[in-house]
Formats: C-alpha cells, sequence, structure tokens
C-alpha cells in the first residue's frame, strides 16, 4: 500500500469515527442513552465492516 493511500484510508477512518461520535451525541440527546448506545454500535460495526481489509486490485487472482 503507498503512503499516499494508507494517509487516505486513516483519514477516512478518523472522519468516520469523528461522525459516529457526533451521531452517539445526538442520539443521545434525542432519543436517550440506550438508543445512543444502539446507534453507537451499530456504527462501529459498519465502519469495520466498510474497512476492512481486501486484497490490491493490482494483484492477479492464483488460477
Amino acid at each position: 500500500m503507498t503512503g499516499a493511500r494508507r494517509t487516505l484510508r486513516v483519514l477516512a477512518a478518523l472522519l468516520t469515527g469523528l461522525a459516529g461520535f457526533m451521531a452517539f451525541n445526538v442520539f443521545d440527546t434525542v432519543f436517550g442513552v440506550p438508543e445512543a448506545i444502539v446507534g453507537l454500535t451499530a456504527w462501529i460495526a459498519l465502519t469495520v465492516f466498510v474497512f476492512r481489509r481486501s486484497p490490491p486490485a493490482e494483484e492477479e487472482p492464483d488460477a
């Protein structure tokens, strides 16, 4: 992975975390703590799903 790509992935993960933190505070204010915890857990699961490692596109599959 190149340095620029790694930096971009780290920046995207940090921005996603910040958005999740802000969403947690909004849910906490509007709906209460239990719903905020469920929302934050869902946000973390979505972040892990989106940013999971995948093989680099330039590699050829073994055939």
